[in-house]
């Protein structure tokens, strides 16, 4: 594993915003060493460093890594009020498919940096506030010569949230939160542009500047619970309004209305775990998942190349059910731990209206439909204090009946490997 590609990263146009990360760094690790006669300071960092190799169909990837690394400080300014500051970021050499623009994309390599701080204001011993305020960028590198500031995809995330928490019976919370944030992909409008100047085959709702910028409010409720047969429960619900001002909306002939693109996105979570304790102090959790979210959006697609008109194209409903568990064995006569997890995980994604194409770009009557089936684990073994050793092998398979793939990926596999270290505080 070699990090040229961050040192290529802060000798371009973006370093900037790597700096203030690194100052916020510093500034928290000083902050973790001033005394506790000012205020009470609970510093928390966590890093790894993993290497290994990545299989996309039956291509065999380069030796690759992964890095990532956490730091925070939990400062207690009063008895009634917190200071959070934090930061992360994280490298991902391996190949992955992302949907951001209507299908799956194939990047190269990904790195993101988030800074953040949140404020922790108790009302009640029972009843907390929580506001923050965060920025993340992300950097995706779709061919290995594209350099880091220059990705199509390349976005900043602006936002701020705050988080009413409610400890109806110790540990079990109640949360009820509003986030709102702004996702400008700033290298979009142009080099799209020059894509479709070449080809054609762009879609006509993403022709124009900034077609792929959004504006989100989002509302949630959460909470966990005690269940029977001595297991947790946890269940969330959401309820997104993206608004897209840029992105006009595409009528049956191709052209644009006053209109604005706007989606409404409902979902749905439930969890249930298990833990049980076994014999010789071994700890094994099984649990299970399942979600649905579904989105709702008024904009439609005209495919200029075969002059179709497809309405209500974004629409969407999926499902994603999965099945994990794990088991914790401490070595015998000390406080170190062998840590094992495996899990399986399904999705199907149904859109709505979108055709069917064949390989040839021929439209059908049949709507797209997309799964996902995953199977991953791991294990970490303590080595010494605050340090483990890691291994973990991750699965991935893409299925649809969307054979036209000039554009986008609908159907693949991928495998990975990784060994490492990590470090928690």
């Amino acid at each position: 594993m070699t990090f040229s590609g961050t040192t290529e990263f802060i000798s371009r146009k973006n370093n900037r915003f790597v700096q203030k990360a690194a100052y916020l760094i510093v500034l928290l690790l000083a902050a973790c060493r001033l005394p506790l006669t000012a205020y009470d300071i609970t510093p928390y960092y966590n890093a790894s460093l993993m290497g290994g190799q990545y299989f996309y169909e039956t291509n065999a990837g380069a030796l690759a890594g992964n890095a990532s690394l956490l730091a925070s400080a939990s400062m207690k300014l009063s008895p009634v009020f917190t200071l959070i500051p934090l930061y992360s970021g994280r490298y991902q050499g391996a190949k992955q498919v992302s949907d951001l623009a209507g299908g799956g994309t194939l990047f190269q390599a990904l790195m993101d940096h988030k800074a953040a701080v949140k404020g922790v204001y108790s009302v009640s011993p029972l009843l907390k506030i929580k506001p923050e305020l965060a920025f993340k960028r992300e950097y995706l590198k779709e061919t290995k010569d594209e350099a880091w500031g220059d990705g199509l995809f390349d976005y900043k995330r602006p936002g701020f949230s705050i988080e009413g928490e409610y400890k109806y019976s110790d540990p079990f919370t109640l949360r009820v939160g509003y986030d709102i944030y702004n996702i400008r992909f700033h290298n979009y409008t142009s080099l799209e542009s020059q894509i479709g100047a070449v080809d054609g085959s762009l879609a006509r709702e993403m022709a124009g500047d900034h077609t792929l910028n959004s504006m989100n409010n989002n509302f949630y409720i959460a909470g966990n619970a005690k269940m029977p047969w001595e297991s947790l429960g946890d269940a969330s619900v959401s309820y997104t309004m993206r608004s897209y001002a840029h992105q006009h909306v595409v009528n049956e002939a191709g052209q644009f209305k006053s209109d604005t693109r706007s989606d409404n996105v409902i979902s749905a979570e439930l969890g249930w775990r298990f833990p049980r304790k076994l014999a010789n102090g071994k700890m094994m959790t099984p649990g299970l998942s399942l979600a649905y979210v579904m989105n709702g959006s008024n904009q439609n697609s005209y495919d200029a190349q075969n002059t179709k008109f497809i309405k209500d194209y974004y629409a969407y409903g999926k499902v994603r059910t999965g099945l994990d568990a794990s088991l914790r064995t401490p070595l015998a006569g000390e406080k170190r731990f062998w840590e094992t997890r495996l899990g399986v995980g399904w999705v199907r994604t149904g859109y709505a209206e979108r055709l069917v194409q064949d390989a040839a770009g021929l439209y059908k009557s049949a709507k797209i439909y997309i799964d996902e089936l995953t199977a991953a684990g791991d294990v970490s073994y303590d080595i010494v204090k605050n340090f483990k050793l890691k291994a973990s092998m991750q699965y991935g398979r893409q299925s649809s009946n969307m054979k036209y793939e000039k554009l986008y990926k609908y159907s693949y596999a991928m495998f990975s490997y990784l060994m490492g270290v990590t470090y928690e505080y």
